[in-house]
């Protein structure tokens, strides 16, 4: 399964969640990257060998490519996209569940986060 970092906007609690599920997730305010710019935050996760999930669409859209320019001979650490700006407590253990589907097809091969992934609620 791949090792998730919940960027700073995401509460702890879904970290938490995703833990419970056997997932290896850590926020990124758990971490001691908190507050680093988007361009730093993407090559830590690359360093830890960490796919980054964010609401942060079109910054870390742009940082797909960028990394891939900067670093050509570096794998891109990968992002998982959730749709919206905000996490309900109510909500948490849905998202958990689709964040853990997500990552199981990266992991059977189904999927590469590289390129970026959405994970669409119904």
């Amino acid at each position: 399964m791949p090792k998730l970092l919940l960027d700073e906007h995401l509460p702890p609690a879904l970290a938490e969640a995703l833990r419970k599920r056997s997932l290896d997730a850590i926020a990124v305010t758990e971490s001691g990257l908190a507050g680093l710019p988007d361009e730093q935050l993407f090559a830590r996760a690359a360093e830890l060998d960490r796919v980054i999930v964010t609401f942060n669409n079109p910054d870390f859209v742009a940082e797909i490519g960028n990394f891939a320019a900067a670093h050509p001979n570096q794998q891109a650490p990968g992002v998982i996209f959730i749709p919206g700006k905000k996490i309900r407590a109510s909500e948490i253990s849905r998202l958990a569940a689709a964040i853990e589907d997500v990552a199981g097809r990266v992991d059977r091969g189904e999927a590469d986060p590289r390129y970026g992934l959405w994970i669409i609620l119904g």
